[in-house]
């Protein structure tokens, strides 16, 4: 994980939900965001799955979020269904299939993770996987929250 000492803007990038609804990273400011790139496909993707669904379980609400956006190209079609198949309760279901977001925010590959500051900077950044739960990010994420402007 590296953190970082001068926070640029996140992408504005368009992402949907499952419905095809468009979305922002800028619709969440005023959260902390963990927003995690992956596909059905990835293997390490699929291990940390469960770590983001626990995270989002123990911090989700007003002040935190986590923001999974499969890079599937097959979109809904084939997320969902793998979504539900996992037994997946907390995290739901967004995508970006046409990749522009990860090209915007310069994803060198899959899982990629950018942590993001209540007022829509990126802190953080991860390429490649961790255990969401593990007490130091949890605890590095706690106080990100505890941040004011």
């Amino acid at each position: 994980m590296v953190w970082h000492e001068i926070r640029d803007p996140a992408p504005a990038t368009e992402f949907q939900d499952a419905a095809g609804t468009a979305a922002t990273l800028q619709a969440f400011t005023g959260k902390v965001l963990v927003v995690n790139f992956w596909a059905t496909w990835c293997a390490p993707c699929v291990e940390e799955l469960p770590t983001l669904d626990a995270l989002q379980a123990q911090l989700g609400g007003d002040g935190f979020r986590v923001l999974a956006i499969a890079q599937d190209r097959e979109g809904a079609r084939v997320v969902s269904p793998f979504v539900e198949k996992n037994g997946y309760k907390s995290l739901p279901v967004y995508l970006e299939p046409q990749a522009r977001f990860a090209r915007d925010a310069k994803l060198r590959g899959l899982p990629t993770t950018l942590i993001v500051d209540r007022q829509g900077h990126e802190a953080g950044r991860l390429e490649g996987t961790i255990d969401w739960t593990n007490t130091e990010i949890v605890g590095r994420l706690k106080a990100l929250m505890a941040e004011t402007d």
